[in-house]
Protein backbone atom coordinates (compact mmCIF):
# COMPACT_ATOMS: atom_id res chain seq x y z
CA UNK A 1 0.00 0.00 0.00
CA UNK A 2 1.29 3.34 -0.92
CA UNK A 3 1.77 4.40 2.61
CA UNK A 4 4.16 1.79 3.24
CA UNK A 5 6.39 1.71 0.39
CA UNK A 6 9.54 2.55 2.14
CA UNK A 7 8.92 -0.97 3.71
CA UNK A 8 8.73 -3.17 1.06
CA UNK A 9 11.56 -5.87 0.06
CA UNK A 10 14.15 -5.98 -2.45
CA UNK A 11 11.49 -7.76 -4.57
CA UNK A 12 8.60 -6.20 -3.89
CA UNK A 13 10.76 -3.02 -4.87
CA UNK A 14 11.29 -4.95 -8.02
CA UNK A 15 7.62 -5.72 -8.70
CA UNK A 16 6.87 -2.28 -8.16
CA UNK A 17 9.54 -1.25 -11.23
CA UNK A 18 8.53 -4.05 -13.61
CA UNK A 19 4.67 -2.65 -12.70
CA UNK A 20 5.93 1.08 -13.80
CA UNK A 21 7.59 -0.13 -16.51
CA UNK A 22 4.06 -2.18 -17.63
CA UNK A 23 2.23 0.73 -17.33
CA UNK A 24 4.59 2.78 -19.31
CA UNK A 25 4.45 0.29 -22.05
CA UNK A 26 0.51 0.11 -22.09
CA UNK A 27 0.29 4.04 -22.07
CA UNK A 28 2.93 4.37 -24.99
CA UNK A 29 0.60 1.80 -27.20
CA UNK A 30 -3.16 4.01 -25.77
CA UNK A 31 -4.54 1.01 -23.95
CA UNK A 32 -3.64 1.72 -20.24
CA UNK A 33 -6.22 -0.92 -18.50
CA UNK A 34 -6.10 -3.72 -16.11
CA UNK A 35 -5.07 -6.98 -16.48
CA UNK A 36 -6.96 -9.29 -19.14
CA UNK A 37 -9.76 -10.94 -17.34
CA UNK A 38 -10.79 -7.91 -15.66
CA UNK A 39 -14.33 -7.57 -16.87
CA UNK A 40 -14.80 -11.07 -14.55
CA UNK A 41 -14.28 -9.22 -11.17
CA UNK A 42 -15.59 -6.10 -9.51
CA UNK A 43 -12.56 -3.32 -9.82
CA UNK A 44 -11.63 -1.08 -6.78
CA UNK A 45 -8.68 0.79 -4.96
CA UNK A 46 -6.91 1.48 -1.77
CA UNK A 47 -6.17 4.53 -0.74
CA UNK A 48 -4.59 6.54 2.44
CA UNK A 49 -3.75 10.29 3.21
CA UNK A 50 -0.57 9.24 0.04
CA UNK A 51 -3.66 9.80 -2.22
CA UNK A 52 -4.95 14.00 -1.13
CA UNK A 53 -8.41 14.68 -1.88
CA UNK A 54 -10.08 12.67 -4.47
CA UNK A 55 -13.34 13.11 -6.21
CA UNK A 56 -15.63 10.21 -5.56
CA UNK A 57 -18.12 10.55 -8.08
CA UNK A 58 -15.62 10.49 -10.68
CA UNK A 59 -14.16 6.97 -9.35
CA UNK A 60 -17.89 5.43 -9.28
CA UNK A 61 -18.50 6.56 -12.57
CA UNK A 62 -16.01 4.97 -14.01
CA UNK A 63 -17.11 1.33 -12.90
CA UNK A 64 -15.24 1.33 -9.62
CA UNK A 65 -17.06 -1.10 -6.85
CA UNK A 66 -15.37 -0.62 -4.04
CA UNK A 67 -12.53 0.93 -1.60
CA UNK A 68 -9.91 0.00 1.47
CA UNK A 69 -8.80 2.60 3.12
CA UNK A 70 -5.51 2.90 5.85
CA UNK A 71 -7.33 3.73 9.60
CA UNK A 72 -4.59 3.57 11.75
CA UNK A 73 -1.38 2.01 12.06
CA UNK A 74 0.87 1.11 15.20
CA UNK A 75 -0.92 2.39 18.20
CA UNK A 76 -1.06 5.79 18.02
CA UNK A 77 -1.05 6.67 14.24
CA UNK A 78 -4.35 7.68 12.61
CA UNK A 79 -4.78 8.29 9.44
CA UNK A 80 -6.91 12.05 8.95
CA UNK A 81 -8.36 11.88 5.54
CA UNK A 82 -10.13 8.23 6.49
CA UNK A 83 -13.42 9.47 7.30
CA UNK A 84 -13.36 12.20 4.37
CA UNK A 85 -12.48 8.94 2.54
CA UNK A 86 -15.35 6.61 4.05
CA UNK A 87 -18.23 9.35 3.38
CA UNK A 88 -16.84 9.82 -0.19
CA UNK A 89 -17.09 6.57 -0.98
CA UNK A 90 -20.32 5.51 0.78
CA UNK A 91 -21.58 8.13 -0.16
CA UNK A 92 -21.21 7.35 -4.30
CA UNK A 93 -22.56 4.00 -3.27
CA UNK A 94 -18.95 2.09 -3.18
CA UNK A 95 -18.25 -0.92 -0.84
CA UNK A 96 -15.97 0.65 2.02
CA UNK A 97 -13.60 -1.70 4.24
CA UNK A 98 -10.76 -0.23 6.52
CA UNK A 99 -7.37 -1.64 7.05
CA UNK A 100 -4.83 -1.12 9.52
CA UNK A 101 -1.05 -1.12 8.96
CA UNK A 102 0.44 -3.37 11.92
CA UNK A 103 3.96 -2.73 13.38
CA UNK A 104 4.46 -6.02 15.57
CA UNK A 105 6.73 -5.88 18.52
CA UNK A 106 7.72 -7.44 21.66
CA UNK A 107 10.15 -9.36 22.84
CA UNK A 108 7.95 -12.57 24.29
CA UNK A 109 4.72 -14.00 23.95
CA UNK A 110 3.02 -11.63 26.91
CA UNK A 111 4.32 -8.29 25.00
CA UNK A 112 4.14 -9.80 21.15
CA UNK A 113 0.25 -10.50 22.49
CA UNK A 114 -0.32 -7.42 24.59
CA UNK A 115 0.81 -5.29 21.63
CA UNK A 116 -1.12 -7.18 19.39
CA UNK A 117 -4.35 -6.60 20.94
CA UNK A 118 -3.19 -2.60 22.04
CA UNK A 119 -3.07 -2.44 17.86
CA UNK A 120 -5.99 -4.42 16.91
CA UNK A 121 -7.88 -2.45 19.84
CA UNK A 122 -6.46 0.96 18.36
CA UNK A 123 -7.71 0.06 14.80
CA UNK A 124 -11.68 -0.86 16.55
CA UNK A 125 -11.88 2.63 18.04
CA UNK A 126 -10.49 4.71 14.88
CA UNK A 127 -12.13 2.42 12.10
CA UNK A 128 -15.31 1.56 14.05
CA UNK A 129 -16.58 -0.91 11.24
CA UNK A 130 -20.08 -0.68 10.48
CA UNK A 131 -22.61 -3.21 9.25
CA UNK A 132 -22.82 -3.05 5.30
CA UNK A 133 -18.94 -2.63 5.00
CA UNK A 134 -16.11 -4.67 4.17
CA UNK A 135 -14.61 -6.88 6.86
CA UNK A 136 -11.69 -4.78 8.44
CA UNK A 137 -8.19 -5.75 6.86
CA UNK A 138 -4.55 -5.83 8.77
CA UNK A 139 -1.44 -4.91 6.24
CA UNK A 140 0.96 -7.33 7.06
CA UNK A 141 4.19 -5.52 5.29
CA UNK A 142 6.65 -4.96 8.80
CA UNK A 143 8.17 -8.14 10.55
CA UNK A 144 9.42 -5.59 13.79
CA UNK A 145 12.12 -8.05 13.84
CA UNK A 146 10.21 -10.61 14.98
CA UNK A 147 10.67 -14.09 13.80
CA UNK A 148 7.91 -16.17 11.22
CA UNK A 149 6.54 -17.93 14.71
CA UNK A 150 6.74 -14.84 17.05
CA UNK A 151 5.25 -12.51 13.56
CA UNK A 152 2.37 -15.88 13.27
CA UNK A 153 1.23 -14.91 16.98
CA UNK A 154 1.25 -11.29 16.84
CA UNK A 155 -1.05 -11.24 13.33
CA UNK A 156 -3.28 -14.50 15.29
CA UNK A 157 -3.64 -12.36 18.49
CA UNK A 158 -4.61 -9.22 16.19
CA UNK A 159 -7.34 -11.40 14.23
CA UNK A 160 -8.55 -13.28 17.47
CA UNK A 161 -9.27 -9.74 19.05
CA UNK A 162 -11.03 -7.82 16.38
CA UNK A 163 -13.11 -11.28 16.48
CA UNK A 164 -13.53 -11.25 19.77
CA UNK A 165 -14.98 -7.73 19.70
CA UNK A 166 -16.73 -7.80 16.63
CA UNK A 167 -17.58 -11.01 15.77
CA UNK A 168 -15.99 -10.77 12.22
CA UNK A 169 -13.30 -12.42 10.81
CA UNK A 170 -10.58 -10.19 9.30
CA UNK A 171 -8.45 -10.24 6.22
CA UNK A 172 -5.10 -10.33 5.77
CA UNK A 173 -3.20 -8.18 2.93
CA UNK A 174 0.34 -9.41 2.35
CA UNK A 175 2.67 -10.31 -1.09
CA UNK A 176 3.80 -13.77 -2.07
CA UNK A 177 7.32 -12.87 -0.81
CA UNK A 178 6.35 -11.80 2.69
CA UNK A 179 3.90 -14.45 3.67
CA UNK A 180 7.17 -16.98 2.48
CA UNK A 181 9.46 -15.49 3.94
CA UNK A 182 8.33 -13.81 7.23
CA UNK A 183 5.63 -16.11 7.79
CA UNK A 184 7.27 -19.63 7.15
CA UNK A 185 4.76 -19.52 3.68
CA UNK A 186 2.31 -21.08 7.13
CA UNK A 187 -1.32 -22.12 5.77
CA UNK A 188 -2.75 -22.05 9.61
CA UNK A 189 -4.37 -18.60 8.77
CA UNK A 190 -6.06 -19.63 5.49
CA UNK A 191 -7.44 -23.17 7.35
CA UNK A 192 -8.73 -20.98 10.13
CA UNK A 193 -10.81 -19.42 7.46
CA UNK A 194 -9.08 -16.32 7.36
CA UNK A 195 -9.41 -14.76 3.40
CA UNK A 196 -6.27 -13.56 1.82
CA UNK A 197 -5.69 -9.90 -0.01
CA UNK A 198 -2.58 -10.72 -1.82
CA UNK A 199 -0.68 -8.18 -3.31
CA UNK A 200 1.40 -9.16 -6.30
CA UNK A 201 2.05 -6.43 -9.18
CA UNK A 202 1.66 -8.06 -12.45
CA UNK A 203 0.33 -7.96 -16.18
CA UNK A 204 -0.82 -11.29 -16.01
CA UNK A 205 -4.48 -12.93 -15.19
CA UNK A 206 -3.89 -14.36 -11.77
CA UNK A 207 -1.23 -13.33 -8.66
CA UNK A 208 0.76 -15.57 -7.56
CA UNK A 209 -0.44 -16.72 -3.72
CA UNK A 210 1.10 -18.34 -1.03
CA UNK A 211 0.35 -21.09 1.49
CA UNK A 212 -0.90 -23.19 -1.24
CA UNK A 213 -2.90 -21.34 -2.83
CA UNK A 214 -3.96 -20.27 0.66
CA UNK A 215 -5.63 -23.90 1.78
CA UNK A 216 -7.32 -23.86 -1.66
CA UNK A 217 -9.24 -20.94 -0.66
CA UNK A 218 -7.21 -18.48 -3.42
CA UNK A 219 -7.37 -14.77 -3.29
CA UNK A 220 -10.42 -13.00 -2.73
CA UNK A 221 -8.88 -9.67 -3.31
CA UNK A 222 -6.24 -8.85 -5.72
CA UNK A 223 -4.26 -5.46 -5.52
CA UNK A 224 -2.72 -6.22 -9.14
CA UNK A 225 -0.79 -2.61 -9.51
CA UNK A 226 0.58 0.42 -7.69
CA UNK A 227 -0.26 2.75 -10.37
CA UNK A 228 -3.73 2.39 -11.67
CA UNK A 229 -4.67 5.57 -13.66
CA UNK A 230 -8.15 5.95 -12.10
CA UNK A 231 -10.26 9.00 -12.72
CA UNK A 232 -10.83 11.00 -9.45
CA UNK A 233 -7.28 11.02 -8.42
CA UNK A 234 -4.55 13.62 -9.19
CA UNK A 235 -2.00 10.42 -9.68
CA UNK A 236 -2.13 6.91 -10.17
CA UNK A 237 -3.68 4.67 -6.93
CA UNK A 238 -3.10 0.86 -5.56
CA UNK A 239 -5.52 -0.92 -8.16
CA UNK A 240 -7.71 -3.93 -6.72
CA UNK A 241 -9.89 -6.67 -7.71
CA UNK A 242 -12.52 -8.74 -6.18
CA UNK A 243 -12.97 -12.30 -6.77
CA UNK A 244 -16.05 -12.18 -8.56
CA UNK A 245 -18.41 -9.76 -9.84
CA UNK A 246 -19.70 -7.82 -6.30
CA UNK A 247 -17.77 -8.07 -2.89
CA UNK A 248 -21.40 -7.01 -1.10
CA UNK A 249 -21.70 -11.04 0.23
CA UNK A 250 -18.39 -9.98 2.43
CA UNK A 251 -20.33 -7.34 3.99
CA UNK A 252 -20.44 -7.25 7.75
CA UNK A 253 -23.90 -8.08 8.39
CA UNK A 254 -26.25 -6.84 11.07
CA UNK A 255 -24.75 -6.86 14.58
CA UNK A 256 -25.82 -8.97 17.15
CA UNK A 257 -28.00 -7.33 20.27
CA UNK A 258 -28.66 -8.54 24.17
CA UNK A 259 -25.81 -8.44 26.67
CA UNK A 260 -22.88 -10.29 25.80
CA UNK A 261 -22.26 -14.14 26.69
CA UNK A 262 -18.73 -15.83 27.35
CA UNK A 263 -18.30 -18.88 25.74
CA UNK A 264 -14.25 -19.15 25.52
CA UNK A 265 -12.91 -17.67 28.70
CA UNK A 266 -10.62 -15.52 29.12
CA UNK A 267 -6.52 -16.60 29.68
CA UNK A 268 -3.52 -15.41 30.54
CA UNK A 269 0.10 -15.68 28.75
CA UNK A 270 3.33 -15.29 30.45
CA UNK A 271 5.10 -17.14 33.39
CA UNK A 272 4.19 -16.12 36.36
CA UNK A 273 7.34 -14.92 38.49
CA UNK A 274 8.09 -11.83 40.31
CA UNK A 275 8.85 -9.07 37.57
CA UNK A 276 7.36 -10.36 34.53
CA UNK A 277 4.63 -8.85 32.42
CA UNK A 278 1.41 -11.25 32.06
CA UNK A 279 -0.91 -10.70 29.20
CA UNK A 280 -4.83 -10.99 29.51
CA UNK A 281 -6.32 -12.45 26.65
CA UNK A 282 -10.45 -11.74 26.90
CA UNK A 283 -11.63 -14.89 25.26
CA UNK A 284 -14.65 -15.60 23.11
CA UNK A 285 -18.00 -13.54 23.52
CA UNK A 286 -21.48 -14.32 22.17
CA UNK A 287 -24.19 -11.94 22.58
CA UNK A 288 -23.58 -8.15 21.31
CA UNK A 289 -21.50 -6.52 19.44
CA UNK A 290 -19.34 -4.42 18.95
CA UNK A 291 -17.61 -5.18 22.46
CA UNK A 292 -15.18 -3.58 24.60
CA UNK A 293 -13.45 -5.03 27.23
CA UNK A 294 -11.48 -3.81 30.33
CA UNK A 295 -10.02 -5.69 32.54
CA UNK A 296 -9.25 -6.23 36.75
CA UNK A 297 -5.99 -8.18 37.86
CA UNK A 298 -6.69 -10.17 40.87
CA UNK A 299 -4.50 -11.87 43.52
CA UNK A 300 -5.22 -14.98 44.76
CA UNK A 301 -4.27 -17.61 47.32
CA UNK A 302 -1.70 -20.21 45.69
CA UNK A 303 -5.06 -22.67 44.73
CA UNK A 304 -6.21 -19.95 43.16
CA UNK A 305 -8.98 -19.40 45.52
CA UNK A 306 -10.06 -16.59 47.74
CA UNK A 307 -9.04 -13.79 45.36
CA UNK A 308 -8.74 -10.04 45.57
CA UNK A 309 -8.69 -6.65 43.16
CA UNK A 310 -4.86 -5.50 42.78
CA UNK A 311 -5.35 -1.98 43.36
CA UNK A 312 -4.98 0.14 39.93
CA UNK A 313 -4.19 -3.42 37.94
CA UNK A 314 -6.51 -2.66 35.46
CA UNK A 315 -4.74 -2.72 31.76
CA UNK A 316 -4.16 -5.41 29.75
CA UNK A 317 -1.11 -6.20 31.06
CA UNK A 318 0.46 -6.50 34.60
CA UNK A 319 3.81 -7.26 36.02
CA UNK A 320 3.64 -9.65 38.89
CA UNK A 321 5.17 -7.98 41.93
CA UNK A 322 7.29 -9.10 44.73
CA UNK A 323 4.00 -8.81 46.57
CA UNK A 324 2.51 -11.09 44.44
CA UNK A 325 5.17 -14.22 45.22
CA UNK A 326 3.28 -17.51 46.30
CA UNK A 327 0.37 -16.55 44.99
CA UNK A 328 -1.72 -17.08 42.07
CA UNK A 329 -3.23 -14.32 39.90
CA UNK A 330 -6.64 -14.23 37.74
CA UNK A 331 -7.46 -11.40 35.28
CA UNK A 332 -11.10 -10.63 35.16
CA UNK A 333 -13.10 -9.16 31.84
CA UNK A 334 -15.69 -7.36 31.65
CA UNK A 335 -17.61 -7.24 28.48
CA UNK A 336 -19.69 -4.25 27.66
CA UNK A 337 -21.71 -3.61 24.35
CA UNK A 338 -25.26 -1.47 24.19
CA UNK A 339 -27.17 -4.52 25.59
CA UNK A 340 -25.21 -4.72 28.71
CA UNK A 341 -22.39 -6.20 30.91
CA UNK A 342 -20.87 -9.99 31.60
CA UNK A 343 -17.92 -10.81 33.69
CA UNK A 344 -15.78 -13.73 33.10
CA UNK A 345 -12.42 -15.06 34.90
CA UNK A 346 -9.44 -16.39 33.81
CA UNK A 347 -8.23 -19.27 34.87
CA UNK A 348 -5.62 -18.83 37.76
CA UNK A 349 -1.73 -19.10 36.81
CA UNK A 350 0.62 -21.13 39.20
CA UNK A 351 1.68 -19.38 42.56
CA UNK A 352 4.23 -16.27 41.39
CA UNK A 353 7.90 -17.25 41.86
CA UNK A 354 10.91 -15.63 41.87
CA UNK A 355 12.33 -13.98 38.93
CA UNK A 356 14.88 -16.31 36.68
CA UNK A 357 16.38 -16.70 33.45
CA UNK A 358 14.27 -20.00 32.84
CA UNK A 359 12.93 -20.26 29.79
CA UNK A 360 8.63 -21.26 29.48
CA UNK A 361 5.94 -21.44 27.01
CA UNK A 362 2.60 -21.53 26.73
CA UNK A 363 0.32 -24.30 26.67
CA UNK A 364 -0.50 -25.35 22.83
CA UNK A 365 -2.67 -27.78 21.79
CA UNK A 366 -1.49 -29.93 19.77
CA UNK A 367 -3.90 -32.41 19.27
CA UNK A 368 -7.67 -30.54 20.17
CA UNK A 369 -9.55 -31.64 22.97
CA UNK A 370 -12.62 -34.20 22.43
CA UNK A 371 -15.62 -35.64 23.31
CA UNK A 372 -16.77 -39.21 24.19
CA UNK A 373 -20.30 -40.66 24.53
CA UNK A 374 -23.45 -41.14 23.18
CA UNK A 375 -25.22 -38.05 22.48
CA UNK A 376 -28.72 -38.82 24.13
CA UNK A 377 -30.76 -37.31 26.45
CA UNK A 378 -29.63 -38.57 30.45
CA UNK A 379 -26.40 -39.85 28.90
CA UNK A 380 -22.49 -38.51 30.19
CA UNK A 381 -20.40 -36.91 28.24
CA UNK A 382 -16.50 -37.23 29.05
CA UNK A 383 -13.84 -34.84 28.23
CA UNK A 384 -10.38 -36.08 26.63
CA UNK A 385 -8.00 -32.97 26.76
CA UNK A 386 -6.07 -33.97 23.66
CA UNK A 387 -2.15 -33.19 23.85
CA UNK A 388 -0.25 -30.30 24.63
CA UNK A 389 3.04 -28.90 24.51
CA UNK A 390 4.13 -26.39 27.40
CA UNK A 391 3.96 -28.97 29.89
CA UNK A 392 0.05 -27.89 31.63
CA UNK A 393 -0.55 -28.18 35.16
CA UNK A 394 -4.00 -28.19 35.26
CA UNK A 395 -6.96 -28.10 33.07
CA UNK A 396 -10.50 -26.33 33.30
CA UNK A 397 -13.61 -27.44 31.41
CA UNK A 398 -16.65 -25.79 29.88
CA UNK A 399 -19.37 -27.21 28.23
CA UNK A 400 -20.97 -25.39 25.29
CA UNK A 401 -24.51 -25.77 23.89
CA UNK A 402 -24.32 -25.14 20.44
CA UNK A 403 -26.76 -24.59 17.05
CA UNK A 404 -27.32 -27.60 15.00
CA UNK A 405 -24.11 -26.73 12.86
CA UNK A 406 -22.06 -26.66 15.62
CA UNK A 407 -20.97 -23.08 15.04
CA UNK A 408 -22.40 -20.80 17.15
CA UNK A 409 -22.30 -22.06 20.99
CA UNK A 410 -22.82 -20.52 24.58
CA UNK A 411 -21.35 -21.56 27.73
CA UNK A 412 -23.93 -23.76 29.58
CA UNK A 413 -23.87 -22.44 33.06
CA UNK A 414 -22.03 -24.60 35.97
CA UNK A 415 -20.93 -27.28 33.37
CA UNK A 416 -16.98 -26.79 34.22
CA UNK A 417 -16.19 -30.47 35.29
CA UNK A 418 -14.86 -33.29 33.22
CA UNK A 419 -17.77 -34.97 32.99
CA UNK A 420 -21.54 -33.76 31.42
CA UNK A 421 -24.68 -35.44 31.63
CA UNK A 422 -26.83 -34.22 28.65
CA UNK A 423 -30.47 -33.02 29.85
CA UNK A 424 -33.85 -32.53 28.06
CA UNK A 425 -32.86 -29.05 27.31
CA UNK A 426 -29.67 -30.37 25.02
CA UNK A 427 -32.26 -32.19 22.71
CA UNK A 428 -31.93 -30.91 19.01
CA UNK A 429 -28.76 -29.37 19.78
CA UNK A 430 -24.98 -29.97 19.29
CA UNK A 431 -22.46 -29.79 22.50
CA UNK A 432 -18.64 -28.47 21.90
CA UNK A 433 -16.06 -28.32 24.81
CA UNK A 434 -13.51 -25.50 25.66
CA UNK A 435 -10.71 -27.11 27.30
CA UNK A 436 -8.15 -24.56 29.11
CA UNK A 437 -4.60 -25.75 29.93
CA UNK A 438 -2.78 -23.58 32.54
CA UNK A 439 1.35 -24.07 32.85
CA UNK A 440 4.40 -22.15 33.39
CA UNK A 441 4.06 -20.22 30.58
CA UNK A 442 0.26 -19.27 30.93
CA UNK A 443 -2.70 -20.64 29.85
CA UNK A 444 -4.57 -20.98 26.74
CA UNK A 445 -8.08 -22.60 25.35
CA UNK A 446 -8.56 -24.98 22.70
CA UNK A 447 -12.30 -26.37 21.65
CA UNK A 448 -13.58 -29.36 20.83
CA UNK A 449 -15.32 -30.45 17.13
CA UNK A 450 -19.19 -30.02 17.89
CA UNK A 451 -20.94 -33.90 18.72
CA UNK A 452 -24.00 -34.70 16.65
CA UNK A 453 -27.26 -33.45 17.27
CA UNK A 454 -28.62 -34.77 21.14
CA UNK A 455 -31.03 -37.27 20.24
CA UNK A 456 -34.33 -38.23 23.07
CA UNK A 457 -34.20 -40.95 24.90
CA UNK A 458 -36.27 -43.56 23.64
CA UNK A 459 -39.79 -43.66 26.18
CA UNK A 460 -40.59 -46.96 27.53
CA UNK A 461 -44.09 -48.65 27.28
CA UNK A 462 -46.26 -46.63 30.62
CA UNK A 463 -46.57 -47.90 33.67
CA UNK A 464 -50.64 -47.46 35.18
CA UNK A 465 -50.94 -45.85 38.31
CA UNK A 466 -47.21 -44.31 39.26
CA UNK A 467 -43.69 -45.07 38.84
CA UNK A 468 -40.26 -43.76 40.00
CA UNK A 469 -38.05 -41.29 37.99
CA UNK A 470 -34.38 -43.29 37.18
CA UNK A 471 -31.41 -41.71 36.50
CA UNK A 472 -30.56 -41.40 32.41
CA UNK A 473 -33.58 -43.02 31.54
CA UNK A 474 -37.17 -41.33 30.09
CA UNK A 475 -40.36 -42.61 31.95
CA UNK A 476 -43.94 -42.88 31.55
CA UNK A 477 -47.02 -43.41 33.82
CA UNK A 478 -50.70 -43.74 32.24
CA UNK A 479 -53.99 -43.74 34.55
CA UNK A 480 -56.07 -46.97 35.04
CA UNK A 481 -58.38 -46.19 32.58
CA UNK A 482 -55.29 -45.31 29.58
CA UNK A 483 -57.46 -41.82 29.55
CA UNK A 484 -53.96 -39.92 29.84
CA UNK A 485 -50.43 -40.90 29.59
CA UNK A 486 -47.46 -38.30 30.84
CA UNK A 487 -43.95 -38.75 29.43
CA UNK A 488 -40.89 -37.51 30.46
CA UNK A 489 -37.21 -37.26 29.14
CA UNK A 490 -34.11 -37.66 32.14
CA UNK A 491 -33.06 -34.74 34.01
CA UNK A 492 -36.86 -33.61 34.01
CA UNK A 493 -37.83 -35.58 37.16
CA UNK A 494 -35.91 -35.63 40.02
CA UNK A 495 -33.98 -39.34 40.24
CA UNK A 496 -35.99 -40.71 42.35
CA UNK A 497 -38.98 -38.94 42.57
CA UNK A 498 -42.56 -40.93 42.27
CA UNK A 499 -44.41 -39.78 39.23
CA UNK A 500 -48.10 -40.30 39.54
CA UNK A 501 -50.97 -39.95 37.22
CA UNK A 502 -54.99 -40.63 38.73
CA UNK A 503 -58.20 -39.98 37.54
CA UNK A 504 -59.92 -36.71 39.03
CA UNK A 505 -60.71 -32.95 39.50
CA UNK A 506 -59.18 -32.67 42.58
CA UNK A 507 -56.40 -30.19 43.65
CA UNK A 508 -53.86 -30.14 42.85
CA UNK A 509 -55.04 -30.93 39.09
CA UNK A 510 -54.53 -30.19 35.64
CA UNK A 511 -57.79 -28.24 35.13
CA UNK A 512 -60.07 -29.57 33.17
CA UNK A 513 -58.49 -32.41 31.97
CA UNK A 514 -59.81 -35.08 34.57
CA UNK A 515 -56.61 -36.07 35.40
CA UNK A 516 -54.74 -35.17 38.82
CA UNK A 517 -50.76 -35.28 38.45
CA UNK A 518 -48.69 -35.65 41.19
CA UNK A 519 -44.30 -35.46 41.72
CA UNK A 520 -43.24 -36.25 44.81
CA UNK A 521 -41.42 -33.85 46.57
CA UNK A 522 -41.31 -31.45 43.75
CA UNK A 523 -43.32 -28.25 42.85
CA UNK A 524 -41.09 -27.01 40.14
CA UNK A 525 -38.90 -28.99 37.33
CA UNK A 526 -36.07 -28.15 35.16
CA UNK A 527 -38.05 -29.12 32.42
CA UNK A 528 -41.47 -29.85 31.58
CA UNK A 529 -43.17 -33.51 30.75
CA UNK A 530 -45.77 -34.32 28.30
CA UNK A 531 -49.14 -35.66 28.59
CA UNK A 532 -51.29 -37.28 25.91
CA UNK A 533 -54.97 -37.70 25.75
CA UNK A 534 -56.65 -41.02 24.17
CA UNK A 535 -59.48 -38.65 23.06
CA UNK A 536 -59.28 -34.53 22.86
CA UNK A 537 -59.65 -32.72 26.08
CA UNK A 538 -62.03 -30.25 27.07
CA UNK A 539 -61.16 -26.86 25.50
CA UNK A 540 -59.71 -24.64 28.03
CA UNK A 541 -57.39 -27.60 29.79
CA UNK A 542 -54.46 -26.87 31.38
CA UNK A 543 -52.12 -29.37 29.83
CA UNK A 544 -48.40 -30.40 31.03
CA UNK A 545 -45.97 -27.99 32.26
CA UNK A 546 -45.77 -24.14 31.75
CA UNK A 547 -42.33 -22.75 30.25
CA UNK A 548 -41.78 -20.75 33.49
CA UNK A 549 -41.08 -23.72 35.36
CA UNK A 550 -43.96 -24.50 37.12
CA UNK A 551 -45.00 -27.74 37.65
CA UNK A 552 -48.99 -27.10 37.60
CA UNK A 553 -51.78 -24.08 37.95
CA UNK A 554 -54.35 -25.21 40.78
CA UNK A 555 -57.71 -25.91 39.65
Amino acid sequence: MAALRPLNTAFASLERILGVRLVLALAIAGALAAPAGAATHANGVDVSHYQGLINWAQVAGSSYRFTFAKASEGVTLVDATYPVNRAGAEGMGLRFGAYHFGRPSGTGPATITASAIAQADHFIGIAQPQAGELPPVLDLEATGGLSPTNLAMWTSAWMDEVKARTGVSSFIYASPNFWKDKLSNTAAFALGGYRLWVAHWTSGTSPLVPASNWGGLGWTFWQWTDCAKVPGFLNCVDGDRYAGPDPGPLAIGTYATGPPATSVPPTIVGSAKVGTVLSAVPGTWGGGKPVSFTCQWEQCDAAGANCVPISSATGETYKAAAADSGHALVAVVSASSTGGTAVAASPPTLAVGSGGSGSVTRPVATTAPSIVGTVVAGQQLTASVGTWTGSPTSFAYQWQRCDASGTSCAAIPGAVSSGYTLTPGDIGATLSLVVTATGGGGSQAATALATGLVAAAAVPAPVPGSLAAVAGQAGAVSTADSRATVTWQPGAVPDGATVTLVPGERAPALKGTGVVLGVSGATILPWPVDIAFAAAPPAGSVIGYSTDGVVWRPA
